[in-house]
C-alpha cells in the first residue's frame, strides 16, 4: 500500500511525542471515568483510543438524540442515514448496510443493541445520560460481532439512594423554512431504603419540526411534512445491600413515529449539480404519497454483581425486542415493511481484583436471535404491474468464551494484555415469496439456508508509561463479522447483472494495528491523544443495489481493502473557564482486491481506488468560557459555548458515481445558570444554513442538514 512509508513517519513521531510540564496551575481538565475494559479506569490509563463524552457536552451542543451523536465524534459517521427511519453506524473507513449486521456495536447500559441481519442504531434520547464513551478500532475480545470497527456505549445515570432529586427540561424552537419543535423532559431520583435501594425514572419526549416540502402528493402538495416525535422512558432500580452485593434492573423503552422520513428521493440524477436545486429548497417532486414508519423498541436488563475479594463475579441478562412498520412509496414502488427484531443475551464474567501486578477479566457470551421481514411491494414500471409479498426470517445462536489479561513490568512501567475470544454462531435463513422475477402465490418456501460461522479473534496490548503523564501504547487486534444469507429475489437480481453464487456470504474480518500516545501537559492544562492506524479488511461485506426496482440490496462480499488512518484530540485550558478542544480524523483507503464482476458493474469500485461511504477528513472544533456574574444581586454562571464541524465528501457505499458534498456546520449556546437550582439556554444550530448532501444511499436517497434552527431550552432542579 503506498501509504505504508507514511505509517511509518508518523509511527516514531507519535512515539517521541513527549509531554511539557510547568508550575501548578488550578484548572486543570477533569478526570473521566470509563468502563470500556469491563473495570472503571480513568479514560487516560486505558491503553486505547477511547472517547468519553458527558452529559455536559450534549446539553450545551444541544445534542438530543443518539443519532446527531455523530456530529461529537470525528470518527464516527453515517455509513447509511434513513432519517427518523434509524442510521447506521461506520467507523475508521469501515462502513455497514441496513441489511447487514453492524460493524460499530451500540450498548445501552448493559443491553447489546444488537439484531441478525440489521445494522440498526439506536435512537434514543441522551437525556440524563451520564456519559457516552467510544471505543475505537476491533474490540473482537470484550465486545464480540459486530464491534468490528468499534464500540458505542450508552451509560445513564445510576440512582442514588442518598438522596432525592429531580430535574425538569423543557424546550422550543423554530426552524428556517420549517416548522416548530417542542421538548419536554423530566427525571425524578427516589431513594427507598436509605443507602441500600432507589429507583430513578426518566421520561423524554421531542416533537421535531419539520423542513421538507413534498409538492406532487396525489392528495396534494404539502409543507414541512417530515416532522417527527420521538418519546423514550428509562427506568433504573439498583439495591446494594451491602458492600459486596449489587442488584440492578434497567428498562428503556423507545418510540419514534413520522409521516415521512428526512430523505429526499434523487432518482437518476446525471451530476451532483442537478441535486442543488432540490437541496437548497428542500423539496422532494418524485415522491406521491407519505412515507410514514413507527419504530418501537423495549430493552431490559438485571445485572448482579458481588465482590468476593480477589474476584469479582457478574451476571447480566438482557432481552430487546423492536419493531418498525415502514410505508415505502416511491414513483415506481409502493408498500410496506413490517420489521420485528428479538434478541436475548447472558454474560457471565469474572474481573479480578488483586493487589499485585497480574489483573484479568474472562468469561462466557450467550445470544439468541431472531429477525422476521414482511415486505409488500407494488411495482410500477412502463407497461407492467405486479403486486407481491416476501416473508424471510433470519436467526442466531452465539456462543462464545473471552478472556483479557494484564501483567504490568518495572513498576508499571510496561504494561502487557493479551486476550482472545472464541466465536461461534449458527445461522438459519427461511423466505417466502412471490416477489418478481421469482414466480408464484407468496405460499412457495425458497427453503432453509443454514450455517456455522466460527472465529477466534485475539488482541494484544503494551503500554508504556514514562510518567505519570504520559503513556505510549501498541494494540494489535482482530474484529470479525459473521456471514449471512441473501433471498431468491436479490440472487436473481445479482445473477443478472453477471454476480453468481450469492446464497452465502461469507464472512468478513478486519486486522488493526494501533500505535498511540496520550499525555497530559502544563499540569493538566493540556490533554493531547495521537493515534496512527492500519486496518486489513479482508472479503468486505457490501450492499449493492442491482436493480432499482428492488427492494432492499443483494450482499455480496466485494473484495479486500487497506486502510491506514490518523487521529488527534487536544483539550486545552489556557485561563480559568475557557476550555479549548479540536479533534480530527484523516483516512486513507485503497482497494487492493475486487470481485471482477462487481468491478465492471460499479463504477465506484476499483483496483487502486479509495473505499466507498467514508469521509477522508473530519475536523471538529469547540470553544466553552464559563464564568461567574452577578445579576441583580445573584450569583450566577455565565456559560458560552460554540463548535465547527466538517466532514469531508463521502463516497455513496454502493460504488454509485454521486457521493455526499463536503458538510461544514456551526453551532452556538449561550446560558445562564443558578447551577444548583436553574439553567436557561439560547442555541443556533447550523449558523450559516448548510444545505449540501449529508448522506447518499443507493444512489436515490440523500439527507440534508437540519435548517438552521434558534432555540430556548429552561432546566429546572429539585
Amino acid at each position: 500500500m503506498k501509504t505504508q512509508g507514511r505509517f511509518l513517519n508518523l509511527s516514531a513521531a507519535i512515539a517521541l511525542a513527549t509531554p511539557l510540564a510547568v508550575q501548578a496551575q488550578p484548572n486543570a481538565i477533569e478526570e473521566v471515568l470509563v468502563t470500556a475494559q469491563k473495570r472503571e479506569q480513568s479514560v487516560f490509563d486505558v491503553p486505547l483510543p477511547v472517547d468519553a463524552l458527558p452529559q455536559d457536552m450534549f446539553d450545551k451542543a444541544n445534542v438530543t438524540q443518539a443519532r446527531r451523536l455523530l456530529q461529537l465524534s470525528t470518527e464516527l459517521t453515517a455509513a447509511s442515514d434513513f432519517g427518523v427511519f434509524g442510521y447506521i453506524l461506520s467507523s475508521r473507513g469501515v462502513s455497514a448496510a441496513a441489511t447487514l449486521d453492524p460493524v460499530v456495536a451500540s450498548y445501552v447500559d448493559d443491553i447489546p443493541y444488537a439484531f441478525v441481519g440489521l445494522g440498526w442504531s439506536p435512537s434514543s434520547n441522551l437525556f440524563d445520560l451520564e456519559r457516552v464513551e467510544i471505543i475505537n478500532g476491533p474490540q473482537g475480545t470484550l465486545y464480540g460481532q459486530g464491534s468490528m470497527a468499534g464500540t458505542v456505549r450508552y451509560i445513564s445515570a445510576d440512582p442514588d439512594a442518598t438522596e432525592f432529586a429531580g430535574v425538569i427540561d423543557l424546550g422550543v424552537e423554530s426552524i428556517t423554512d420549517g416548522g416548530t419543535g417542542f421538548s419536554s423532559n423530566a427525571m425524578v431520583n427516589l431513594p427507598i431504603i436509605e443507602d441500600q435501594l432507589a429507583a430513578r425514572l426518566v421520561y423524554a419526549r421531542e416533537e421535531t419540526g419539520g423542513y421538507i416540502d413534498y409538492p406532487n402528493y396525489l392528495t396534494g402538495p404539502t409543507e414541512d411534512n417530515n416532522d417527527a416525535t420521538f418519546e423514550d422512558i428509562r427506568f433504573k432500580l439498583l439495591y446494594t445491600p451491602s458492600d459486596e452485593l449489587s442488584v440492578k434492573f434497567t428498562y428503556w423503552h423507545s418510540e419514534v413515529s413520522a409521516e415521512h422520513n428526512d430523505q429526499l428521493v434523487l432518482l437518476a440524477p446525471t451530476s451532483i449539480a442537478d441535486w442543488k436545486p432540490l437541496l437548497e429548497s428542500r423539496s422532494d417532486p418524485l415522491t406521491p404519497v407519505p412515507n410514514a414508519a413507527e419504530l418501537e423498541s423495549d430493552a431490559w436488563s438485571i445485572n448482579i454483581s458481588y465482590d468476593f475479594g480477589p474476584v469479582t463475579v457478574t451476571n447480566v441478562f438482557s432481552q430487546l425486542d423492536a419493531k418498525q412498520l415502514q410505508g415505502a412509496n416511491l414513483a415506481i414502488l409502493e408498500g410496506f415493511l413490517n420489521l420485528d427484531g428479538e434478541t436475548t443475551t447472558n454474560e457471565l464474567r469474572i474481573t479480578s481484583n488483586f493487589d499485585g501486578p497480574f489483573q484479568f477479566v474472562a468469561g462466557h457470551y450467550y445470544l439468541d436471535g431472531e429477525t422476521d421481514w414482511d415486505n409488500q411491494n407494488t411495482f410500477f414500471v412502463p407497461v407492467t404491474f405486479f403486486a407481491g409479498r416476501d416473508f424471510a426470517k433470519y436467526t442466531s445462536e452465539v456462543s462464545a468464551l473471552f478472556g483479557e489479561a494484564t501483567l504490568e513490568l518495572m513498576d508499571g512501567f510496561v504494561e502487557l494484555l493479551a486476550g482472545v475470544r472464541r466465536f461461534d454462531d449458527d445461522r438459519t435463513f427461511t423466505q417466502v415469496t412471490d416477489l418478481p422475477p421469482v414466480p408464484g402465490d407468496g405460499t412457495v418456501p425458497t427453503g432453509d439456508v443454514s450455517d456455522n460461522f466460527s472465529s477466534t479473534n485475539p488482541r494484544f496490548n503494551i503500554a508504556i508509561h514514562p510518567s505519570d503523564d504520559w503513556m505510549v501504547y501498541l494494540n494489535w487486534a482482530k474484529g470479525y463479522r459473521s456471514g449471512n444469507f441473501n433471498s431468491l429475489t436479490g440472487q436473481n437480481f445479482a445473477a443478472a447483472a453477471g454476480v453468481t453464487d450469492t446464497a452465502t456470504v461469507d464472512p468478513d474480518e478486519l486486522v488493526s494495528i494501533d500505535l498511540g500516545t496520550k499525555f497530559k501537559a502544563f499540569d493538566g492544562m493540556l490533554s493531547a491523544e495521537f493515534v496512527l492506524y492500519q486496518s486489513s479488511w479482508k472479503d468486505t461485506q457490501l450492499a449493492v443495489a442491482f436493480n432499482p426496482a428492488a427492494f432492499g440490496p443483494t450482499l455480496v462480499n466485494a473484495g479486500d481493502l487497506d486502510i491506514m488512518g490518523f487521529e488527534y484530540n487536544l483539550t486545552a485550558r489556557p485561563v480559568e473557564g475557557l476550555t479549548l478542544n479540536l479533534a480530527g480524523s484523516y483516512l486513507d483507503t485503497e482497494w487492493d482486491k475486487i470481485d471482477p464482476v462487481l468491478d465492471a458493474f460499479l463504477p465506484g469500485l476499483n483496483v487502486g481506488g479509495s473505499g466507498l461511504g467514508i469521509p477522508d477528513h473530519q475536523v471538529n472544533f469547540s470553544a466553552t468560557y464559563v464564568r461567574p456574574i452577578t445579576l441583580a444581586g445573584q450569583d450566577l454562571q455565565l456559560s458560552t459555548y460554540a463548535d465547527y464541524l466538517f466532514h469531508d465528501r463521502q463516497g455513496d457505499q454502493t460504488g454509485g458515481p454521486f457521493a455526499k458534498l463536503p458538510t461544514r456546520k456551526i453551532n452556538l449556546n449561550i446560558g445562564l445558570s443558578d447551577p444548583d437550582n436553574w439553567e436557561a439556554s439560547f442555541y443556533v444550530e447550523n449558523l450559516t444554513d448548510e444545505t449540501d448532501a449529508v448522506n447518499v444511499s443507493f444512489t436515490v436517497f440523500t439527507t440534508t442538514p437540519k435548517p438552521r434552527t434558534i432555540g430556548l431550552s429552561f432546566k429546572k432542579y429539585f
